[in-house]
């Protein structure tokens, strides 16, 4: 039986000479090349997990992996442009809370201060100091999340039906203003709304309800 030969592929002539040059041994070294390599990164990302893949496909690229020096020095220089950040914070906001945890540069500021009774509607006499923050944090990379908070009386208004909504209403009027005043990107903002439901003083008391209506922006520290 005559064996199949592919018309585009030369083969070994039928007498037993030389014939033409054997391409086809060229394109079955180049498939089991390429099935190695398959195998091979399917393999690194079994056993070592994706990292190692991400590792082995840079390094068939050419591309020179980060030392771990250099992975230590991108992180202590992250960390310090944060404590910078938060310094900055409570030079401009002299009089509120910042707190510079492991996790996160935390600013605490009054509700009365930002917006007026039952109001979304940031007040001009704030919006200097929001936007100098705004430029702090567009000097970092961080996510940023605004929270708004409310104290326990109940919301009467044809705007808002709850203080639930009013409190996510004012936490998305201070992303829109610091995504526009700087030109932050939105994406690096997130907003949360808990009303009365996350008090920090007692709303028994006139002092306590104030400190209670508040707006917290928390600029989310980089991982060691």
């Amino acid at each position: 039986m005559t064996p199949f030969m592919h018309p585009l592929i030369p083969h070994p002539s039928s007498d037993g000479g030389e014939g033409e040059s054997p391409l086809w041994l060229v394109v079955l070294a180049d498939m089991m090349t390429n099935l190695m390599l398959f195998f091979l990164i399917m393999y690194a990302y079994t056993i070592q997990g994706e990292s190692a893949m991400k590792e082995l496909e840079r390094s068939l690229r050419g591309e020179k992996a980060q030392t771990a020096k250099e992975k230590k020095a991108e992180e202590v220089v992250s960390r310090t442009q944060e404590e910078a950040a938060a310094a900055a914070i409570r030079e401009l906001f002299k009089d509120e809370s910042v707190i510079l945890t492991e996790r996160q540069v935390r600013l605490k500021l009054p509700s009365p201060v930002l917006f007026e009774s039952g109001k979304a509607e940031l007040s001009e006499g704030v919006r200097k100091d929001l936007e100098g923050l705004g430029r702090i944090i567009a000097s970092l990379p961080n996510e940023v999340v605004v929270e708004g908070h409310t104290d326990s009386v109940p919301m009467r208004s044809p705007e808002f039906a709850s203080n639930y909504e009013l409190s996510a209403a004012r936490a998305r009027a201070v992303v829109q203003f610091l995504s526009d005043s700087v030109e932050i990107p939105p994406s690096r903002f997130s907003v949360a709304g808990y009303g009365e439901f996350r008090p920090v003083a007692g709303n028994e008391t006139p002092a306590g309800r104030a400190g209670n209506r508040r707006i917290e922006i928390a600029i989310m520290r980089q991982p060691k």
